[in-house]
């Protein structure tokens, strides 16, 4: 009996450390991601920032950033996507000026790297394969040796989960061995939208509309958003129109790793601004080639 209330004990106990030591590591890995501490090189505390950059020779002063940046701080300004929003989505922040050709990676002032022009080769377009779904009525073409019609995984997801219908990936062969993490044409539905009005409002991404385009005799809508969280950075152009009553949007999104999270990584390359519009440039293509079938 004694024997059995000890087991039981112990095993309450062993449960009851398991808890604990899981506890204990969920709030330091939230101490970690919300930037009061990090692992490795980057001082990512305000004052240890501040520091960092008056000490290589930085001036601190205050800039537009994206809304969505999670460390309000000092950022990295030597990655795309921090403060390379619209106005519309971009908020006042204080960043390290390092002067003309150079930038603050989070750690120190550094000279901007050089940039290399990775051009992506889709080819003629009237060769690409088409999709085609008669279930929501549209077809569009892509090129087969650098797309795949499935999801590919990122940190932040280039498809939106709820509102893809179908995700064209690009499978990034020309950024190997870079801060590149996936980019992808989205065609989505956004069924809360009921309206035109609402539909081009962008209310449910908390965006605002900034103009207009046309794509194959149809008129969209368009706005842009990004923003950074926990090391990694997203881009997205968004187009959308109201057609045969649903509010249909055609997503271009971009998503890499902020390179001064990486440390000192000799062998992977940053994925530069260049980088960003040559892919996006690309997607612009594809999207290029949607139309209704009907």
């Amino acid at each position: 009996m004694n024997r059995k209330i000890s087991t039981s004990i112990a095993i309450a106990i062993v449960f009851a450390g398991a808890v604990l030591a899981g506890l204990f590591a969920w709030q330091l890995t939230f101490l970690l991601e919300t930037s009061s501490v990090t692992i490795g090189p980057l001082l990512n505390t305000a004052n240890g920032r501040e520091k960092a950059c008056l000490g290589s020779g930085g001036k601190i002063r205050q800039a537009l950033c994206c809304t969505g940046l999670s460390f309000n701080a000092l950022p990295s300004t030597c990655f795309i996507g921090a403060c390379g929003c619209s106005s519309n989505n971009s908020k006042p922040v204080r960043i390290c000026d390092c002067g003309l050709n150079k930038c603050f990676n989070g750690r120190a002032c550094q000279t901007v790297p050089d940039v290399k022009n990775r051009e992506i080769k889709g080819g003629d377009i009237a060769s690409w394969k088409v999709y085609q779904s008669d279930k929501y009525g549209f077809g569009i073409k892509y090129p087969e040796n650098l797309v795949t019609i499935e999801k590919i995984p990122t940190y932040i997801p280039t498809c939106d989960p709820e509102s893809s219908v179908n995700c064209l990936s690009y499978l990034g062969k020309e950024y190997e061995r870079t801060t590149f993490e996936g980019a992808s044409v989205s065609i989505n539905i956004i069924k809360s939208a009921k309206t035109e009005q609402v539909c081009n409002g962008y209310g449910d991404r908390g965006i605002v509309a900034d103009g207009t385009i046309e794509v194959n005799g149809i008129v969209y809508v368009k706005a842009e958003n990004g923003g950074a969280a926990l090391g990694h950075w997203m881009s997205s152009y968004y187009y959308r129109t109201f057609y045969n009553g649903q509010c249909i949007e055609l997503a271009k999104s971009v998503t890499g790793t902020n390179f001064s999270s990486l440390g000192d990584l000799g062998n992977i390359e940053e994925f530069t601004g260049v980088d960003e519009e040559n892919v996006v440039k690309f997607l612009e293509a594809i999207v290029s080639t949607f139309r209704f079938l009907q």
